[in-house]
Parts: structure tokens; C-alpha cells; sequence
């Protein structure tokens, strides 16, 4: 297990040739754990330099970002390659399949894509769409499939009141995860008005499973079949061998109802099962302050 010290905060992990290294923010440094059990070592810091996201580039050199931008340690020597005005609080780096080196800019609510084979890394695209927050990103093989509306939202202009009349119909924005079992998005007007565009959660509904030696499996982890009909959407996966979950969430007269059903060899393995809504505080205080102005 690799662990910092009572400070805590590693914020991005990297593997490379049998050995772990984590980003330390408290620490300011980089640590490398040897999976043979071998003691951990400082890999690399640099004073005054915060650190965030790692990722290996295919020659072996170590990128990091920080509190200075993105540089570029080639085992002895650091060098800055990005700054920190293009890249602010870049918590999470990470190389593409073309080989290009991508950051998840937080500060900027953005992520960067950049050449790194020139001796002064070049800008090939930023990407804004979307992005709430960036902090990680990753990468598949599987083609992209964008989240599935399934609940009774219908995007209405933002001016709220004015251009949106409320109906008095409660509205729920609901998008289903395209390859696993979660809800990806969650938004509601009790009013019927436009506020249910407002995304309100901080990560994926999902669903918990315990097992009975403790160890714990996110539905938003697995591969997932979903079936989307008008209001509702419908996800079947297994979250260990020989057991499978059929996960329902729909809409009844107003009403977001759920239920799970369990069958299987291995359902007895599972000893509880937990929905887990992870609201985002920041945007419920926004949305609380919007509503005292209004």
C-alpha cells in the first residue's frame, strides 16, 4: 500500500516497469513505491512546486503538473515545459493514443492537448465543452457513446422566468451512462421550469455492493447493458461472477422510482447494497442563493 505521510493529499497515481509513483500535493513531491516491497524513495521535487497529475511518455521521461504548470523530469534534471497561465490548476495529465499529452486544467475548466515532441510542447487543441471541474481523465478503445437522456427534461432557454414559463410538473434531467451502470447526470424543477438543467451532482449515481468479507463494488465500474424507453432506463450487469443485477430508474406521475432485483449462484457473496447520490454542495448552495433572489 503507498501512503503519504499524516498530511495526506496524493492526487494522481502513474505505474511504469513494475513501479508506483504518486503525486504528493502537501508533500511537494513525487514518491516511487516499488511493487517487490522495497522501501519508497522520492522520485523527484522541486521547491515551491505543488504537485498534481503524472504521466510517462513512451521514451520513459516523466511530465508532471503543478502549481508552476506542466514540466518534464528526464531522471535528473527538471525542466518547464508548460506555464502555469496556460494550464491553471492542472490536476491531472495523462497520454492520448496518438501520443499526445493531455491535461485536465481545473482553474481553466479545460482540457489541453499537446504535442510534447518538439523541444517546446505546441497547443493542438482545448477542449470546453462541457467541462465542470475537470480533475481526470481517461482513455478507451470502445467507440464514444454520449450519455442518454431518459428523463422529461427538454432544454428551454437559461433566462428562467422570463423566456421559460414554469408548468407546475415536476422535471427531472436524467442521462444514462452509456457503458456502465450509473446515472451520469441529475437535475430537477418541481416547478416544471428550466432550472432542472442544472447538473446537481458531483459524481455518477450508483449503486454500492458490500460483500461479506467488506470489500466494496461500484456499479459505475462495471460493464453494463442499458435499455432507454421514455422515462426510463433499465441497466443489467453482474457485479461478481454468478450474480446478476437488473437496476430500474423511471419516472411515475411526477415520481423518480427505482428497484433492484439480485438473482444468481453468487448473490449470497453480496451482503448489502447501497444507492449512493453524490450532490455537488457547491451547486445546491447556488441554486439555494438563485432562489432567495428570485
Amino acid at each position: 500500500m503507498a501512503t503519504g505521510n499524516e498530511k495526506g493529499w496524493i492526487t494522481q497515481i502513474a505505474v511504469r516497469d513494475g513501479e508506483v509513483f504518486t503525486t504528493e500535493f502537501a508533500e511537494s513531491r513525487v514518491r516511487k513505491f516499488s511493487l517487490d516491497g522495497t522501501a519508497p524513495s522520492v522520485f523527484v521535487e522541486q521547491a515551491g512546486f505543488t504537485p498534481w497529475g503524472i504521466a510517462f511518455d513512451e521514451a520513459g521521461k516523466c511530465w508532471w503538473s503543478g502549481s508552476g504548470g506542466i514540466v518534464c523530469f528526464d531522471g535528473k534534471t527538471n525542466t518547464a515545459m508548460v506555464p502555469a497561465s496556460e494550464v491553471t490548476t492542472p490536476a491531472a495529465l495523462t497520454f492520448t493514443p496518438e501520443g499526445w499529452l493531455a491535461c485536465s486544467s481545473f482553474g481553466k475548466q479545460s482540457v489541453t492537448l499537446w504535442d510534447t515532441t518538439s523541444a517546446t510542447p505546441k497547443l493542438l487543441r482545448t477542449l470546453t465543452e462541457a467541462m465542470s471541474d475537470p480533475s481526470g481523465m481517461t482513455f478507451t478503445d470502445k467507440p464514444f457513446t454520449r450519455p442518454q437522456q431518459f428523463g422529461n427534461f427538454v432544454a428551454q432557454p437559461s433566462n428562467t422566468g422570463r423566456d421559460c414559463m414554469p408548468t407546475g410538473t415536476t422535471v427531472y434531467n436524467l442521462r444514462a451512462d452509456p457503458l456502465t451502470a450509473a446515472v451520469s447526470e441529475f437535475g430537477i424543477d418541481t416547478e416544471g421550469g428550466d432550472r432542472a438543467k442544472t447538473q446537481l451532482l458531483r459524481e455518477p449515481i450508483q449503486l454500492v455492493f458490500t460483500l461479506s468479507d467488506g470489500t466494496q463494488i461500484l456499479s459505475s465500474s462495471l460493464d453494463a447493458t442499458r435499455q432507454i424507453t421514455d422515462g426510463r432506463a433499465e441497466f443489467s450487469f453482474s457485479p461478481i461472477e454468478n450474480a446478476n443485477v437488473v437496476w430500474k430508474v423511471w419516472i411515475d406521475d411526477q415520481t423518480l422510482k427505482m428497484s433492484v432485483s439480485l438473482d444468481g449462484a453468487g448473490a449470497e457473496r453480496l451482503a448489502k447494497t447501497e444507492l449512493f447520490i453524490p450532490f455537488d454542495p457547491r451547486v445546491r448552495k447556488r441554486c439555494q442563493d438563485s432562489l432567495r433572489r428570485d
